[in-house]
């Protein structure tokens, strides 16, 4: 085998051409180095070129595929750089792979591959397969899913501007709304949109019932001071007025006892037990004796009858009893 050195010295340039057996092998150049014009390479290998330092590979050309790497461990893609690389900016016109070298449609972290084709399918879409911290401000202009559980530390729901819906909780197909929140006006709504601060459309339970004013059952109607069942308002103004006070427009049937610690009024009949039979007995109860108890019965005429009945409370004394049109005071 024959080596033949050739040095050849332009300015401070020195070229270190070896050829072997009359064929070209390993040379240097042992200054700087450059061109004004194109610096080619007829020879497809996957590395063509490298730099290289102290046998170490810094940077490679494979002209056989087509790529170039900085440092790299396997030149498996177009580009690779093989530690931390840095840019002002960065403008890629198709999809992204961080922490994985086999690239998809979609842009991606992480090598997992979308639960959610429907959405995740273009360059401009992101999958996350890791966490993600957002410190700053996140803003969904589209849908947003949550698969798992959703928390929050002291934050709050804001939506971008108040409405009668501005929160709604729907059904898969988005066709029902199961919760829906009026900020405008302050209000809540199950199963339908509020009309009233808290409306339930439906059947609903509690274990307890508590509040701290009036309540209004059987009609949306404008509440009132006082309590009622029904949208009627109360005849007896003079006793129904505040929100313990208690009006039922329709029927009431009282399985047990009724105790009544003031006046009761009645504007039609009283009937007790069947009008044919005297089965049923009403009691009349007073707590001091001769004072007695008094009826009074207006008649069909207009004329007022005061019926009296009173028991001394002495064994064996048999009741009295009065009838007049003037007063129970006799």
């Amino acid at each position: 085998m024959k080596k033949v050195f050739l040095s050849l010295f332009i300015g401070s340039m020195v070229f270190s051409i070896v050829l072997v057996n009359g064929a070209l092998a390993d040379s240097t150049i042992g200054a700087n180095i450059s061109t004004t014009g194109t610096l080619t390479v007829n020879n497809n290998s996957g590395t063509a070129v490298l730099f290289q330092r102290s046998g170490t590979n810094i940077f490679i050309f494979n002209t056989t595929n087509g790529r170039l790497g900085i440092d790299p461990g396997a030149l498996d893609t177009k580009f690779e750089v093989g530690g931390t690389a840095s840019a002002t900016n960065l403008m890629i016109s198709g999809a992204v792979q961080f922490a994985g070298n086999v690239s998809v449609a979609y842009s991606r972290f992480g090598t997992t591959t979308t639960n959610h084709a429907n959405y995740i399918s273009a360059s401009n879409d992101l999958l996350v397969s890791g966490d993600a911290e957002i410190r700053g401000s996140a803003s969904f202009g589209g849908t947003a899913s949550v698969s798992g559980v959703f928390y929050m530390n002291d934050g709050s729901f804001r939506p971008n501007a108040n409405s009668a819906t501005a929160f709604r909780f729907q059904n898969t197909a988005g066709t029902t709304s199961v919760l829906t929140i009026d900020t405008t006006n302050t209000r809540v709504g199950i199963g339908t949109t509020p009309t009233t601060t808290f409306e339930v459309q439906g059947t609903s339970s509690a274990s307890y019932f508590m509040s701290g004013g009036a309540v209004q059952f059987a009609g949306n109607a404008a509440s009132l001071a006082y309590s009622r069942f029904g949208t009627n308002t109360t005849g007896h103004a003079n006793y129904i007025t505040a929100s313990n006070d208690l009006l039922v427009s329709g029927d009431v049937e009282i399985d047990g006892s009724a105790s009544f610690g003031g006046r009761a009024s009645v504007a039609t009949d009283f009937n007790v037990g069947e009008n044919s039979t005297a089965t049923t007995s009403v009691t009349f109860e007073t707590k001091a004796a001769a004072k007695g108890v008094c009826l009074i019965i207006t008649g069909a005429n207009g004329t007022v009858y005061y019926a009296r009945i009173v028991a001394s409370g002495s064994t064996g004394t048999s009741p009295q009893w009065w009838l007049t049109t003037t007063n129970c005071n006799i």
